[in-house]
């Protein structure tokens, strides 16, 4: 298996991506700390689907927009495990709004949980993996960091900052072989998706604007980060990697 002995932590592991990156990397023969903000019975849920497969895994509680409360995760999983490889981070929020119609509140939840999530979490794994152990970070972007929407201003560039994180904290860590990479979904059938899944007019313009006519799926973002954490990609970092159908 392409990842026996590894331990990952996956942050928003119990839910639409990170589950299924959490369900695929320990399908792979690594140990997955399933992070989760609020949803304890869904990453539960999680962590009994990987045992009774015959994998290892633990949940983690914790705000990703808190720096002491993501240290706490990474605290418990290297008690847990011994120690750290790979860390996904998965966990984010959306707004589709006008930026003239956002409110301060709704700016700052954004940001404290796409940016501030990723930083921490990002900070935190550059501190806990070893140096020359193969060890990989992988950031979850979006393809609005491409994409002009008058209702995405504020999570565009939520993720692009997420997306410019990557590229430069490659820089920061290429001398100790660590990779940093992000990966940036186009529309996903998940919980986030839902809603606009329900309109017609909705998936419409999903079929004519995707040159694959369909939405994507987790598990399909699920193999793109697997690549990601394999050993194959080694000389891959600081990229951002579209993964939508062709938008």
């Amino acid at each position: 298996m392409a990842l026996e002995g590894k331990v990952a932590v996956i942050t928003g592991g119990s839910r639409g991506i990170g589950k299924a990156i959490a369900l695929r990397f320990a399908s792979e023969g690594a140990s997955v700390a399933v992070h989760y903000n609020s949803s304890e019975k869904a990453a539960e849920n999680v962590v009994s689907e990987i045992e009774r497969n015959g994998g290892k895994a633990i949940c983690c509680q914790a705000n990703v927009s808190d720096s002491k409360s993501i240290s706490a995760v990474f605290d418990r999983v290297e008690e847990h495990f011994g120690k750290i490889d790979i860390v996904v981070a998965s966990a984010g929020v959306l707004l589709r709004k006008p930026l003239l119609e956002t409110s301060d509140e709704e700016f700052d939840h954004i940001f404290k949980t796409n940016v501030y999530g990723a930083f921490y979490t990002a900070r935190e794994a550059g501190k806990r993996i070893a140096s020359n152990s193969d060890g990989r970070i992988i950031l979850i972007s979006s393809t609005a960091t491409k994409l002009m929407s008058s209702l995405e201003s504020v999570y565009g560039a939520s993720k692009g900052a997420v997306t410019q994180l990557a590229k430069h904290l490659a820089m920061e860590l290429g001398s100790r072989s660590i990779t940093v990479n992000a990966i940036s979904p186009g529309p996903i059938d998940t919980d986030m998706l839902a809603d606009r899944m329900a309109s017609e007019e909705h998936r419409k313009m999903f079929q004519q604007s995707i040159a694959l006519g369909r939405v994507g799926l987790p598990e399909e973002i699920a193999d793109v980060a697997l690549f990601f954490a394999k050993r194959e990609s080694k000389l891959i970092t600081g990229q951002e990697l579209y993964v939508n159908g062709g938008m």
